[in-house]
């Protein structure tokens, strides 16, 4: 265990001195990665975005209380059509209905009906712009949306373990 331990560490120290960054729960980030979302964590208000009905800003989140399913959306679209955008944001205080996001008008993401942290790759399709659409009966908060360009496939943690982690069999 220890060898493995030792292992892990040289590796991210390897790689942490190149250009990339590790992270653990099969997500890899290149470090630089540009953020395409101006103010994805809500902290400077309504900045960068446009707000439908029912959707405030409080504590630095974008809540949405039930009775509407007006989408809010940035209001500085950088993404370009026919691109995949890797999207992950986080999904909190959820009481009731679900909220998905949609890379462009058309582009659409995976409806989510849990509090969690989300990440997935969507194609931007319809237009440029990025929408957070509620269901009537969404009770929640949305905060730290990070967009990137997706450049192929993420690091699989489950895919890199070893059949012997302590390395000391010669046979696996």
């Amino acid at each position: 265990m220890k060898k493995l331990l030792i292992a892990f560490l040289a590796l991210t120290t390897i790689l942490s001195l190149g250009n990339f960054a590790v992270a653990l729960g099969g997500v890899a980030m290149v470090q630089g990665e540009k953020q395409l979302v101006v103010n994805g964590d809500f902290e400077d208000g309504t900045n960068g975005w446009a707000l439908g009905s029912n959707w405030n800003i409080t504590d630095g989140k974008l809540v949405h209380s039930t009775g509407s399913t007006a989408s809010t959306h940035d209001s500085s679209p950088k993404l370009t059509l026919g691109e995949t955008f890797k999207i992950t944001y986080k999904v909190s205080n959820q009481t009731s209905g679900s909220v998905k996001m949609y890379i462009g008008s058309t582009g659409v993401g995976i409806t989510r009906t849990t509090n969690g942290v989300f990440s997935e790759n969507v194609v931007c399709s319809g237009n440029t712009y990025i929408y957070i659409i509620p269901s009537t009966d969404f009770n929640g908060s949305i905060d730290d949306i990070f967009i990137t360009e997706y450049v192929g496939e993420t690091l699989n943690a489950e895919k890199q373990l070893l059949a012997d982690g302590d390395m000391e069999d010669p046979q696996t």
